[in-house]
């Protein structure tokens, strides 16, 4: 375990930092001709290329619920590629895997990977240097899912569908890419 500290400290000390976590919610469709809705929560935490860029890792749960669609639980990673140009414009871009629990006439568990690309105008810079962002836009992302758990005759592939989405995003974004350690030494 002690063999990792220098590794973290070299890490922290040589960069910046990439926040961010935000709220989703949008219509969905998929191949089969089903139209549902879904709620996101997410988080991301990376690297800061720039004060401008940055590199994250994406958690998000995604969430149906039952009444008017069917009802779904979908936790999705992912790794997202971050920039807020000079415009106040930002633009955000990732691949995604998605494992989707969906509760259809029975259980059942669709796994794929997917893409995303949001474009999310600032709407509020709470620090005036350039930290700090409140974005507020739209996400567009389609993902190809397989059911592993399906159970096809003989010389038939297990049904696969696509999924997309098209989300309003609500977003708060901390991108520093001053190393850590610079206001302290």
């Amino acid at each position: 375990m002690n063999r990792w500290v220098p590794v973290v400290l070299a890490a922290l000390s040589s960069g910046g930092c990439f926040l961010s976590y935000g709220l989703g919610v949008g219509p969905t469709v998929d191949t089969r001709g089903e139209i549902g809705m879904q709620l996101s929560l997410r988080a991301n935490v990376g690297a800061a290329l720039s004060d401008n860029d940055g590199i994250s890792e994406m958690l998000r749960v995604d969430a149906a619920p039952p009444g008017v669609v069917t009802p779904q639980v979908s936790p999705v990673l992912g790794i997202d590629y971050f920039n807020i140009t000079d415009d106040d414009v930002a633009f955000r871009a990732g691949i995604r895997a998605r494992f989707q629990l969906a509760w259809e006439d029975v259980f059942r568990g669709w796994i794929g990977a997917g893409a995303s690309f949001a474009v999310l105008p600032e709407i509020e810079n709470h620090d005036n240097d350039g930290d700090e962002h409140t974005l507020l836009g739209f996400e567009l992302e389609g993902y190809y899912l397989d059911d592993s758990e399906a159970d096809p005759p003989e010389g038939e592939a297990a049904p696969a569908i696509g999924f997309f989405s098209l989300m309003f995003v609500w977003e708060q974004v901390y991108l520093e890419d001053d190393s850590f350690f610079d206001d302290d030494w």
